[in-house]
């Protein structure tokens, strides 16, 4: 439940957009699924899948670094995830550990932070701002000036 009092209208539905675009898109194993969602008394109700393993970062702190197999796995995922939000037009724009949800707190991420994700057009503006011999970073630029980078691996 989230109370209409505290959510700015239009962050609000810029989030909604983005998850219903991802569930009419198919869905991901590794993000988090708007099942259902709708307003009533003043509050927002949103139906999601149940993670309950917490933020990566936190278990990061808790338990230390992960094994380099798991380490492995949860970039692949998390790559996987953001390799299909991409190529529906969404761009996450704060990927981050406290941004991971982990499932359950041993096995795959989900990513579920959809507050910073952007719808990007086929004409968006890529500028390359650093490349080094592992990665790649753009500068992302969305109509209204807002930028964002943007990093492959």
């Amino acid at each position: 439940m989230i109370p209409k009092q505290y959510t700015d209208d239009a962050a609000f539905q810029k989030e909604m957009d983005a998850l219903l675009h991802i569930r009419q898109s198919g869905g991901h194993p590794n993000i988090c699924v708007l099942k259902e969602n709708f307003e009533q008394r003043g509050n927002y109700y949103l139906v999601l899948d149940l993670i309950n393993g917490g933020e990566m970062f936190d278990h990061l702190i808790s338990n230390g670094t992960y094994s380099e197999a798991d380490a492995a796995r949860l970039v692949k995922e998390t790559a996987s995830a953001l390799a299909f939000l991409h190529g529906t037009g969404l761009v996450h724009a704060d990927m981050k550990p406290e941004n991971l949800m982990l499932s359950t707190p041993n096995t795959s991420d989900s990513v579920s932070a959809f507050g910073l994700l952007y719808f990007f057009a086929i004409e968006t503006n890529l500028q390359t701002s650093l490349f080094s011999f592992l990665a790649a970073c753009y500068r992302l630029t969305f109509e209204g000036g807002k930028t964002c980078r943007l990093w492959y691996l």
